[in-house]
């Protein structure tokens, strides 16, 4: 059953990320965290739909991700890290649009 998959890989992500992960930890970590949530929805969007996770949850979690990212560093790795953040986010806010859309005709 690969909708309880989805819903607790959900509920497990869920929990791990926080708005202050770069304080609790470091700016890698919370930009390797958010670039793989953001990778997540944009690539499992549907199937997190049909597990029963809201549009709206997934929504919050992108928007709690892209208020909290914070960029300023001379370090590339970082830099490298961020920009595919902004990516990530960008084309997870554009498949679960179209993913919706699509799921209410």
């Amino acid at each position: 059953d690969y909708e309880g998959d989805y819903a607790t890989l959900w509920k497990d992500l869920s929990q791990v990320m926080t708005a202050d992960l770069a304080k609790e930890d470091n700016k890698v970590t919370a930009f390797v965290m958010y670039n793989f949530m953001a990778s997540q929805i944009k690539q499992n969007a549907q199937h997190f739909l049909d597990a029963g996770v809201s549009r709206l949850e997934m929504e919050r979690m992108l928007n709690m991700i892209e208020e909290n990212i914070q960029y300023g560093s001379d370090n590339e790795y970082e830099e490298d890290l961020y920009n595919k953040l902004i990516s990530n986010l960008k084309h997870a806010k554009k498949l679960l649009s179209i993913t919706t859309d699509t799921e209410k005709e």
